[in-house]
Protein backbone atom coordinates (compact mmCIF):
# COMPACT_ATOMS: atom_id res chain seq x y z
CA UNK A 1 0.00 0.00 0.00
CA UNK A 2 1.71 3.16 -0.89
CA UNK A 3 1.93 6.20 1.47
CA UNK A 4 0.55 9.69 0.38
CA UNK A 5 3.48 11.88 -0.13
CA UNK A 6 3.73 14.62 1.92
CA UNK A 7 4.28 18.20 0.54
CA UNK A 8 7.57 19.13 0.88
CA UNK A 9 9.88 22.32 1.06
CA UNK A 10 13.48 21.41 -0.22
CA UNK A 11 16.33 23.52 1.79
CA UNK A 12 19.06 24.11 -0.94
CA UNK A 13 22.38 25.76 1.15
CA UNK A 14 26.12 25.02 1.82
CA UNK A 15 25.55 26.51 5.76
CA UNK A 16 23.98 23.77 7.42
CA UNK A 17 23.52 26.11 10.46
CA UNK A 18 21.12 27.50 8.26
CA UNK A 19 19.20 24.42 7.83
CA UNK A 20 18.83 23.86 11.81
CA UNK A 21 17.18 27.30 12.10
CA UNK A 22 14.95 27.27 8.82
CA UNK A 23 13.67 23.78 10.91
CA UNK A 24 13.42 25.50 13.96
CA UNK A 25 11.10 27.46 12.31
CA UNK A 26 8.98 24.96 10.12
CA UNK A 27 8.92 21.73 11.63
CA UNK A 28 6.47 23.24 14.70
CA UNK A 29 4.15 24.35 11.74
CA UNK A 30 4.12 20.61 10.16
CA UNK A 31 6.52 21.83 7.04
CA UNK A 32 8.34 18.96 6.52
CA UNK A 33 11.91 19.78 4.87
CA UNK A 34 14.77 18.40 3.03
CA UNK A 35 18.13 19.50 2.88
CA UNK A 36 20.57 19.87 -0.33
CA UNK A 37 23.94 21.42 -0.72
CA UNK A 38 24.61 23.90 -3.20
CA UNK A 39 25.59 21.89 -6.00
CA UNK A 40 24.64 20.36 -10.00
CA UNK A 41 22.68 17.53 -7.89
CA UNK A 42 20.70 19.86 -6.92
CA UNK A 43 18.44 19.88 -10.24
CA UNK A 44 18.34 16.18 -10.35
CA UNK A 45 16.66 16.11 -6.48
CA UNK A 46 13.89 18.58 -7.52
CA UNK A 47 13.16 16.56 -10.86
CA UNK A 48 12.91 13.39 -8.72
CA UNK A 49 11.44 14.63 -5.72
CA UNK A 50 8.97 17.19 -7.17
CA UNK A 51 8.68 19.72 -3.57
CA UNK A 52 6.16 21.69 -3.30
CA UNK A 53 8.61 24.79 -2.95
CA UNK A 54 12.76 25.28 -2.75
CA UNK A 55 13.70 27.65 -0.42
CA UNK A 56 17.25 28.33 -1.79
CA UNK A 57 20.22 30.54 0.57
CA UNK A 58 23.23 31.56 -0.74
CA UNK A 59 25.84 34.41 0.78
CA UNK A 60 27.66 36.70 -1.58
CA UNK A 61 30.77 34.45 -1.60
CA UNK A 62 28.22 31.90 -2.91
CA UNK A 63 26.78 34.25 -5.06
CA UNK A 64 28.10 33.21 -9.10
CA UNK A 65 27.18 29.81 -8.19
CA UNK A 66 23.78 30.42 -6.61
CA UNK A 67 22.98 32.07 -9.39
CA UNK A 68 23.31 29.44 -11.81
CA UNK A 69 21.91 27.04 -9.75
CA UNK A 70 18.36 29.69 -10.03
CA UNK A 71 19.15 29.57 -14.11
CA UNK A 72 19.61 26.34 -14.42
CA UNK A 73 16.59 25.79 -12.11
CA UNK A 74 14.69 28.18 -14.29
CA UNK A 75 15.25 26.81 -17.97
CA UNK A 76 14.70 23.30 -16.98
CA UNK A 77 11.44 22.62 -18.16
CA UNK A 78 10.98 20.17 -15.56
CA UNK A 79 12.17 22.63 -13.10
CA UNK A 80 10.69 25.92 -14.08
CA UNK A 81 6.80 25.77 -12.42
CA UNK A 82 8.93 25.01 -8.87
CA UNK A 83 8.07 28.27 -6.80
CA UNK A 84 11.87 29.50 -5.36
CA UNK A 85 12.17 31.35 -2.67
CA UNK A 86 15.35 33.24 -2.35
CA UNK A 87 16.90 34.20 1.10
CA UNK A 88 20.12 36.54 0.67
CA UNK A 89 22.32 39.11 2.81
CA UNK A 90 23.84 40.32 -0.32
CA UNK A 91 21.71 43.30 -2.01
CA UNK A 92 23.79 42.27 -5.29
CA UNK A 93 22.65 39.01 -6.05
CA UNK A 94 19.32 40.50 -4.88
CA UNK A 95 19.25 43.41 -7.62
CA UNK A 96 20.13 40.75 -10.18
CA UNK A 97 17.62 38.36 -9.39
CA UNK A 98 14.82 40.91 -9.59
CA UNK A 99 16.16 42.78 -12.87
CA UNK A 100 15.87 38.79 -14.26
CA UNK A 101 12.22 38.84 -13.01
CA UNK A 102 11.57 34.96 -13.19
CA UNK A 103 8.40 33.91 -12.78
CA UNK A 104 7.79 31.86 -9.71
CA UNK A 105 11.10 33.12 -8.21
CA UNK A 106 10.32 35.41 -4.95
CA UNK A 107 13.69 37.04 -3.32
CA UNK A 108 14.11 38.38 0.08
CA UNK A 109 16.61 40.30 1.98
CA UNK A 110 17.55 39.17 5.19
CA UNK A 111 17.23 39.16 7.94
CA UNK A 112 13.96 37.72 7.63
CA UNK A 113 11.49 37.11 10.79
CA UNK A 114 9.77 33.53 11.70
CA UNK A 115 6.47 35.20 10.59
CA UNK A 116 7.51 36.35 7.29
CA UNK A 117 9.47 33.14 6.35
CA UNK A 118 6.15 31.61 7.40
CA UNK A 119 4.10 33.61 5.55
CA UNK A 120 5.97 33.23 2.51
CA UNK A 121 6.31 29.48 2.94
CA UNK A 122 2.79 29.18 3.90
CA UNK A 123 1.85 30.71 -0.20
CA UNK A 124 3.21 27.18 -1.14
CA UNK A 125 2.77 24.79 1.63
CA UNK A 126 0.38 24.34 4.19
CA UNK A 127 1.13 24.77 7.83
CA UNK A 128 -0.38 23.93 11.13
CA UNK A 129 -0.93 26.63 13.82
CA UNK A 130 1.93 26.69 16.24
CA UNK A 131 1.84 23.73 19.06
CA UNK A 132 3.24 24.93 22.57
CA UNK A 133 6.13 24.13 23.59
CA UNK A 134 6.42 21.48 26.88
CA UNK A 135 5.22 23.55 30.06
CA UNK A 136 3.53 26.89 27.32
CA UNK A 137 0.38 27.01 27.26
CA UNK A 138 -1.27 28.86 24.26
CA UNK A 139 -4.93 29.68 23.56
CA UNK A 140 -5.79 29.22 20.41
CA UNK A 141 -8.90 31.46 18.98
CA UNK A 142 -10.81 31.44 16.07
CA UNK A 143 -13.20 33.50 14.17
CA UNK A 144 -16.90 33.45 14.98
CA UNK A 145 -18.57 32.12 11.94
Amino acid sequence: MDRPVLPTLLIATDTWELVYDYNRILLPRGIRTAPHPLNHRLLTRVREHQPVAILLDFAAAERDHGLFLLDALRHDPRTASCPVLVMLDDPVAYTAINNRAYLHVRAQLKPVSAELLLSLVGEYVPTLPILPSHGDHALLMHADD
